[in-house]
């Protein structure tokens, strides 16, 4: 699978993603702020990967995400606090209304 990277923007401290608009997504979070993402527009069957990095220094962001999106383990996920990190996430759409994530780490 290929294609282009969409770059996510955060507005009120909201990060849309709308499945419609591709695969792959990435994404820099704010320095010293929580980020919620709302995901929309998923299909059954879609993966959507998304690239989560730490902005330098020590002041990092935090993440979080709408009750319909299923945590392996049933823990939500944590971005790495690590200036500079890098997280790749993988949300796959099981149904049309519900997604599943797993989580990789970058360094």
């Amino acid at each position: 699978m290929s294609g282009l990277v969409t770059e996510l923007t955060v507005s009120s401290n909201t990060a849309s993603v709308d499945f419609t608009k591709g695969n792959f997504f990435s994404i820099t979070l704010p320095a010293s702020a929580t980020t919620h993402f709302v995901v929309s527009n998923s299909i059954k069957g879609q993966t959507v990967n998304i690239q989560i990095n730490q902005p330098a220094g020590a002041s990092t962001g935090s993440v979080a995400f709408s009750p319909s999106i299923l945590f392996a383990g049933g823990n939500d996920y944590q971005a790495t606090a690590t200036g500079s990190a890098i997280d790749l996430l993988t949300m796959v759409a099981i149904t049309g209304s519900r997604s599943e994530e797993h989580t990789s780490e970058l360094q």
